[in-house]
C-alpha cells in the first residue's frame, strides 16, 4: 500500500469506530414502576442454559430450560433489556406460549 492508501484506511476505519454507537448504560440502581409494567400468565423456577447478545441497542438472552423436572421437552424463553428514554424496559416472551410480562424501571436518584 503507498502512503496515500494506507491514510485513507486509516481515516476510513476512525469513521466507522465513530459511527459504532455504545451500548446503552444500564449502570446505577432501579426501582420498578409498576404502573407501566405488566405479566400475563405464570412460571416457576427451572434449571436453565442461557446466552445472551446485543441486538438493535438491546441485550437478549435466549433462555431454554425443561419443561418439568426431569423432561426431555425443553421451554425457550427470551429477556430483552434495553433503554426506553429514562426508563429500563424488560420483556420476557415465551415461545410457543401467551405467557409475557413488560417490567418498567425508573432510574433512582442518589
Amino acid at each position: 500500500m503507498t502512503g496515500n492508501n494506507v491514510l485513507v484506511a486509516v481515516v476510513l476505519v476512525g469513521v466507522l469506530v465513530a459511527q459504532t454507537p455504545a451500548p446503552p448504560d444500564f449502570s446505577g440502581t432501579w426501582v420498578l414502576d409498576a404502573a407501566r409494567s405488566s405479566a400475563v400468565g405464570g412460571g416457576n423456577g427451572r434449571i436453565a442454559t442461557a446466552t445472551s447478545a446485543w441486538q438493535d441497542r438491546r441485550l437478549v438472552t435466549t433462555v431454554v430450560a425443561p419443561a418439568e423436572p426431569g423432561s426431555r421437552d425443553t421451554v425457550r424463553y427470551t429477556e430483552a433489556r434495553y433503554l426506553d428514554g429514562d426508563a429500563l424496559v424488560v420483556e420476557i416472551t415465551m415461545a410457543g406460549s401467551p405467557n409475557s410480562r413488560k417490567s418498567v424501571y425508573v432510574r433512582k436518584r442518589e
